[in-house]
């Protein structure tokens, strides 16, 4: 179960990012460009966290955890895992 959990909250942190790096210009560049995004989002991610929510994270499954915690506390997952499947 705490396999799936992680799995899900990095599934959505992928999906996160990818749908602000989808939302904002890139320029054409090809994956350099792509990259860069990405490595900014996270760090404003990081940044983000660690303003508003008081959460320094890493590259840990404790920031994973944490991940989940801030976002259950705005309102749940956007999909969550119920035993019947």
């Amino acid at each position: 179960m705490k396999a799936f959990l992680i799995g899900a909250a990095l599934v959505l942190l992928l999906a996160t990012v990818w749908f602000i790096v989808r939302r904002r210009t890139v320029s054409p560049g090809g994956d350099t460009d792509l990259q860069q995004a990405m490595i900014g989002l996270s760090e404003e991610a990081v940044q983000i966290a660690r303003v508003q929510h008081a959460v320094v994270l890493d590259y840990s499954v404790e920031s994973v955890e944490k991940v989940e915690g801030i976002l259950a506390a705005r309102g749940g997952m956007p999909f969550e895992h119920s035993p019947e499947g």
